[in-house]
């Protein structure tokens, strides 16, 4: 191995010793409901929710990505 290609072997393996020591925290048991978050978010989801399904004409995105992947099926020459 030459000088540069070791040294440049070290500096990564210094990195990821670096980055694998981060302990991360314990992820909480569940998930926080719609009802658990603040007000303020759960009515910014909620929007969000109304527009993507308005947008989709009541149906959730992926449906709207299936059918428009059958409709495309459907018309290959």
């Amino acid at each position: 191995m030459t000088t540069q290609t070791q040294a440049s072997a070290q500096a990564a393996l210094d990195e990821i010793q670096t980055v694998t020591a981060v302990v991360l925290p314990e992820p909480p048991a569940a998930a926080p409901t719609l009802s658990e978050a603040n007000p303020e978010l759960a009515e910014e989801i909620e929007a969000k929710v109304r527009q993507v399904l308005a947008e989709n004409n009541g149906h959730a995105p992926a449906n709207a990505a299936m059918k428009e992947t059958t409709e495309e099926a459907d018309t290959v020459e």
